[in-house]
């Protein structure tokens, strides 16, 4: 029997891109087993948008109070009955073959325990090409801290014996959470990489983050548990690639809070990475004392 697949697509206001991206779902060759849209307590009414995407008897709309995009994807994968879990955001869109050319690479890594791939930007701005241009399949722990292999859960489709029942998705994270997730997975399975673009991400003017500082802290935070998790001695390649995303958020921290005006926060940010990067960090303490900055 074929293995199923459950897609949960969180959604807030904007009906006509709900709409876009559930009929890059119904036009899948490869159809999921449901649809389960999960209205995160939206003003205006989406229900008719879901239901004119032609998915008929998949679609299952929900409705709860505002908790955001975490506890809306929860919500959706506990009502899944599929063997794998897609994540679709509500403004981004499918190419056809998106599920059947995962599933395909799935059947070839039986200790697969997530599916990514290559997406290409549109809306505002220029389209810089496929993204990411290359990457990397199996214990990729290390390549993931490295660099940034995931841009958006779109591209993701986890099997769902591979994460717990309620350790999905963690709602203390506003904009980390995603990256959590990939973290854990990455320890205890295989990511398989599919060098092809089936996923278009939207961008807008609102698309960007507006709060950096909040990234950098929430990385942090999702860095010490990893750490935590590894030991006192993981390999030596984990251990490099941990102390260097350490530094980065540490260093970008202090950067956004000394542009948001808060300096002591700021020289604390940078005294934390002064044992990884002496130099660094007191170029950025440099910083904080100069007249403007306080």
């Amino acid at each position: 029997m074929p293995p199923t697949v459950s897609v949960i697509v969180p959604a807030y206001n904007e009906p006509d891109f709900l709409a876009e991206a559930l009929r890059s779902v119904a036009a899948q060759t490869q159809p999921p087993l449901e649809v389960i849209v999960v209205d995160d307590g939206s003003p205006r009414d989406l229900r008719a948008a879901a239901e004119s995407a032609g998915l008929g008897a998949r679609l299952h709309f929900v409705r709860q109070d505002n908790a955001g995009g975490a506890a809306a994807r929860n919500r959706g994968i506990a009502l899944a009955r599929g063997d794998w879990i897609a994540l679709l955001d509500h403004d981004d869109r499918w190419l056809p073959h998106k599920l059947e050319r995962q599933l395909a690479a799935a059947a070839g890594h039986p200790e697969a325990g997530l599916v990514y791939c290559q997406l290409r930007q549109f809306g505002t701005g220029s389209d810089p090409g496929p993204f990411p241009d290359a990457a990397p399949s199996g214990r990729i722990l290390a390549a993931l801290l490295e660099r940034t292999l995931i841009r958006t859960l779109s591209t993701v489709l986890v099997r769902r014996d591979a994460v717990p029942p309620n350790e999905w998705f963690r709602t203390d994270l506003a904009i980390a959470n995603d990256l959590e997730l990939y973290y854990r997975i990455a320890e205890r399975s295989d990511l398989v990489f599919v060098p092809e673009v089936l996923v278009e991400w939207r961008r807008t003017g609102a698309t960007a983050s507006a709060n950096a500082v909040r990234l950098h802290r929430e990385v942090l935070q999702v860095l010490a548990a990893l750490a935590a998790r590894l030991g006192g001695s993981p390999p030596a390649d984990l251990r490099r690639m941990l102390q260097r995303r350490i530094l980065r958020h540490q260093l970008g921290a202090g950067s956004a809070l000394l542009r948001s005006g808060d300096v002591a926060a700021a020289r604390q940010c940078y005294r934390q990475a002064l044992s990884r990067a002496p130099l660094r960090a007191l170029g950025g303490i440099l910083r904080t004392l100069l007249p403007r900055a306080r």
